[in-house]
């Protein structure tokens, strides 16, 4: 399935220079070959509720010479779609986050949604961190791991039944359908 992992913020947020947002997918502890995503904030500045603040599959600077002007609110560049090889019987699918941000989980959780695109870059889950359903270990301050499993086994059952390489459907989360 390919998978595309968008950080999303829930609410207005500042983010100011120097900032990072480095997240990774793994399967089974190995990282994902292009997988890896990280976003570097190098200008102050306000992003929205609803837009996005990291993803995976590329590597972003912002700052002032890449916005127009200077002017208007930062979102990060869309994410990457990676293939993901992934068994439901047998796989274990995170997703690590690092940052320099956002060092308490309990903000972490309150402030952020995750996106999982699908193939062609449409919505196929929105999953607010919050959710009971997510699962964080919090290994240390600003250092997170996702279990995504749980949802990457729905969406892969429910691609097999339609025959679509990613369909929506996962407990916990909004669903949409590609």
């Amino acid at each position: 399935m390919i998978v595309a992992l968008e950080l999303v913020a829930e609410f207005m947020m500042m983010v100011k220079d120097g900032d990072f947002f480095a997240m990774e997918m793994r399967v089974n502890h190995v990282p994902v070959t292009g997988g890896y995503g990280c976003d570097q904030y190098q200008v102050s500045g306000l992003i929205l509720g609803g837009k996005r603040v990291a993803g995976t599959g590329r590597e972003q600077e912002y700052n002032w010479k890449n916005s127009l002007m200077g002017l208007g609110g930062v979102e990060a560049v869309p994410a990457r779609g990676v293939p993901v090889e992934f068994d439901p019987h047998n796989s274990r699918m995170r997703l690590h986050i690092r940052t320099n941000a956002v060092l308490d989980v309990g903000i972490l959780q309150a402030q952020f949604c995750l996106h999982w695109r699908d193939a062609y870059g449409g919505l196929v889950l929105d999953l607010p961190l919050r959710s009971p359903q997510v699962e964080i270990d919090w290994a240390g301050r600003g250092d997170y791991k996702l279990d995504l499993t749980p949802f990457a086994r729905d969406l892969w059952r429910r691609a097999q039944k339609s025959g679509s390489a990613a369909v929506g459907g996962a407990r916990g989360g909004r669903i949409f359908t590609a």
